[in-house]
């Protein structure tokens, strides 16, 4: 009877050992998914750059914008940040630099970003999480602009841009064979082998 038992259990946990590891399995996959989901995953679309060198009578400005983008997106809907670089200089005693960047999707003006100094400041200006969807289109607008008090003078430029959201490009054009689908299939799934391909391609 206890040999009968002993066979039992081990049979039991022979049986349930595999379901054991792939609950267990199941749970940490969770876990790292919900960490994932939690982490800023947007894609980032660079605009262009923004420069202001201005000593209180006399300023150079610069604001260049990227035109004609197509950004690829892989779902339908997708959240994206948009930024420029900038870098700004004011050296009066009296000056001001301030550089600002408007984005509109499908004519829609989204919340402006503003970077502004007193003296010398440099880095990234973004609007982040804004929600696009395939075929959507953009424009932004970059406006520098430069003012001093005591001599009064000022000065101001700005540079404008346009662009398409669509669906991104494919890395396979053979899409009648089933090696290229699966392909597509586990980058549309997986988007960081997205980077991996373009590496692989690009080099």
């Amino acid at each position: 009877m206890n040999n009968r038992i002993k066979s039992l259990l081990i049979i039991m946990i022979i049986i349930l050992f595999p379901f054991s590891i792939i609950s267990n399995a199941s749970i940490i996959n969770h876990s790292i998914k919900q960490d994932i989901v939690y982490k800023n995953t947007n894609k980032e679309i660079y605009l262009g750059y923004a420069k202001i060198i201005g000593n209180g009578s006399n300023s150079t400005l610069q604001a260049v914008a990227e035109n004609s983008l197509l950004v690829g997106i892989e779902n339908k809907t997708n959240y994206v940040d948009f930024y420029i670089n900038y870098d700004m200089n004011c050296s009066g005693d009296t000056d001001n630099g301030q550089i600002w960047l408007t984005v509109a999707i499908n004519g829609q003006n989204m919340t402006p970003a503003l970077a502004t100094t007193f003296t010398n400041k440099n880095g990234t200006l973004k609007i982040a999480d804004i929600q696009v969807n395939k075929h959507d289109s953009f424009q932004f607008i970059i406006e520098v602009i430069y003012a001093n008090a005591i001599p009064f003078y000022t000065n101001q430029t700005l540079a404008i841009g346009a662009g398409v959201v669509s669906k991104s490009t494919k890395y396979f054009t053979d899409s009648n064979n089933p090696f290229y689908q699966i392909i597509d299939n586990l980058v549309n799934r997986f988007p960081f082998l997205e980077k991996i391909l373009n590496q692989y391609y690009c080099n």
